[in-house]
């Protein structure tokens, strides 16, 4: 082989065997950004869904005992929220 193609075959060969890896690195990073924004939405939606059971808590212990409830131990022991 005259120089020119043993350097073009060199180079080839390099890039092919950096290839598969940059390919697998490119993978994990994009799992990693789908259970990371997965985990975000996660967190989101349990908020959310907290936000709402003590709303109607809140309105349950007003419609049934005529006021708010002092505490939220109160709501707690009386109707039910839990904490994780």
């Amino acid at each position: 082989m005259d120089k020119r193609k043993w350097k073009s075959f060199r180079i080839s060969q390099i890039v092919n065997f950096l290839a598969g890896p940059a390919v697998v690195v490119i993978i994990v990073m994009l799992l990693l950004n789908g259970l990371t924004n997965v985990a975000s939405v996660n967190d989101t939606e349990g908020q959310r869904l907290l936000e709402e059971s003590l709303q109607r808590s809140v309105v349950n212990c007003y419609a049934i005992e005529g006021a708010y409830p002092p505490t939220l131990d109160y709501l707690k022991e009386h109707y039910g929220i839990t904490s994780r």
